[in-house]
């Protein structure tokens, strides 16, 4: 039996390009030429096969689903060569029934469908992942709602006008609309995640086991049961119903995600229409098209829920991730500008080194240390000489370049552990660890040697300068403030002494 012998259930192809239209598609390879008319062929024959189970009516119509998950993953490129082939193939499932021209005509049906669904998916902006509640309803609106219907409608009025039905046209439409529609839902989403390669190796958990344990037994019960009724001996009979697949169903959505949600409805499905086809009846007592309507019921059932739960949390999950990325973004940002603030805090502005307050709270820690372990500690003073005549002269700008070009010299010869400070005005500070009485004179001299024999330029003006030094070194049990006012005393006795030289306090 094929297709055109189930006709009044059979469905229309829908195909839908999709929403994120801005991302380049893939290029169809060779393997999608020969794998799209072999499965289309295969969906075909099964769908028929298992119509024929159920006395001669289809309750799903997979081809179309085939179809419209290769223009969706190709956004309808080499959309002709894919629709012929897929006509090629929908005759060669109807050869045996019908003449060819009739296949030809439905199979045209299926593609104007697609198309239709195709542009209105296009329209919406509804991606192929299917990995949101809003691109998941509008899969459903545009192709199994109105692509499905779209081909029923012109499939049956060929089928009316070419082989006849005489069950009515409406009869043809639901019958079409409802069984291609059944089988995008279940076929469609499956397909996009195996065509997208996203399909990961679940990472199995003890419950999942219980689960699947649990789902086994289940289904057997299903199948034991005579009518939808299990009958339990002396006990009362209880009833059962397949609805009770949609528990298991629901977990996968929310553990596996999208794909793994696909293949549970589609299993299920399968058994469901198995289950009438054996006899089974697991709807209970009912004449097999109001089972068959109960089956398809349940398929819809399960489709909406399960490829509903699985977008909704898709949608959640990547949320999550993009709050995460922006959270991570913003602490990333929020730390660059913590240390710009804090070396703004910390640095003087004209000359770059550390600011008066800055230089309190690295000394106080470096004193401790070095009386806790009894190691030297020097301290330097520096001033610019005659450095209110070098602004009366030449300007308060040069002035500035005076200050930026001592804080260089500081900053170059020093060592990298020493602390070198702006500590107000034209005075400075470098406090010198892990230095004795000699090494402290020569770096006081190099500075005062470096500074004498490199003059500023200004405007192309060569600026002498020098600078005036009090050199002290920690004492026992001395405080911070103590070890600044004797090395202050020597720096103003440099300066009285003549300036341009360095003093060394006393103890």
């Amino acid at each position: 039996m094929s297709y055109l012998a189930y006709l009044g259930l059979a469905g229309s192809q829908h195909g839908s390009d999709s929403a994120k239209f801005n991302k380049q598609a893939p290029r169809p390879g060779a393997a999608a030429y020969v794998l799209l008319p072999l499965l289309y062929f295969a969906c075909a024959k099964l769908s028929a096969f298992l119509g024929a189970a159920s006395a001669g009516i289809v309750v799903f119509w997979l081809p179309g689903a085939v179809l419209l998950a290769v223009v969706l993953h190709y956004r309808a490129q080499r959309l002709g060569l894919f629709a012929a082939l897929a006509l090629l193939a929908e005759m060669a499932a109807d050869m045996s029934l019908a003449p060819w021209y009739q296949g030809a005509l439905l199979g045209a049906a299926q593609i104007i469908g697609a198309v239709a669904a195709y542009r209105l998916m296009r329209r919406m902006g509804t991606s192929p992942a299917l990995d949101s509640i809003e691109d998941m309803a509008g899969f459903v609106c545009a192709g199994p709602l109105l692509g499905a219907l779209l081909g029923g409608l012109l499939g049956a009025a060929v089928a009316r006008a070419v082989g006849g039905d005489g069950k009515g046209y409406w009869f043809a439409v639901r019958s079409w609309w409802f069984a291609n529609a059944l089988g995008l839902l279940m076929l469609t989403p499956l397909l996009l995640k195996v065509l997208r390669g996203r399909w990961k190796r679940p990472k199995l958990l003890p419950r999942d086991a219980i689960v699947a344990l649990a789902s086994l037994g289940l289904a057997g019960l299903l199948w034991s049961a005579q009518d939808g009724v299990l009958h339990a001996g002396a006990l009362q009979d209880i009833s059962v119903t397949p609805l009770l697949l949609l528990l298991p169903l629901l977990y996968l959505a929310t553990r596996f995600g999208l794909g793994w949600t696909a293949a549970g409805i589609g299993l299920a499905a399968l058994a469901a229409v198995g289950m009438l086809g054996y006899g089974q009846r697991p709807f209970g007592s009912l004449d097999m098209p109001v089972a068959v309507m109960r089956a398809q019921e349940f398929i819809l059932t399960l489709s909406l829920a399960g490829l509903g739960v699985a977008s909704l949390l898709a949608q959640l999950k990547r949320s999550r991730r993009e709050l995460e990325h922006r959270l991570i973004e913003r602490s990333q940002q929020l730390q660059v500008l913590n240390r710009q603030l804090l070396h703004q805090a910390q640095t003087d502005g004209l000359t770059g080194l550390f600011n008066r307050r800055a230089f309190f709270e690295r000394a106080v820690p470096e004193r401790e240390r070095c009386l806790r372990y009894d190691r030297p500690l020097a301290l330097l003073m520096v001033d610019v000489d005659h450095f209110n005549a070098v602004n009366e002269r030449y300007g308060h700008a040069a002035g500035d370049e005076v200050l930026r070009h001592i804080a260089r010299i500081l900053s170059e010869t020093a060592r990298s552990s020493d602390i070198a400070a702006r500590y107000g005005g034209e005075e400075f500070a470098v406090l010198a660890a892990e230095t004795d009485h000699e090494a402290a004179l020569v770096l006081a001299e190099r500075l005062n040697q470096v500074l004498r024999v490199t003059p500023v330029r200004v405007d192309g003006q060569a600026i002498a300068l020098t600078v005036s030094m009090g050199l002290a070194l920690l004492q026992a049990d001395e405080s911070l403030a103590q070890l600044l006012r004797r090395a202050d005393a020597a720096l103003h006795l440099a300066k009285a002494n003549g300036r341009d030289r360095v003093e060394l306090a006393l103890p």
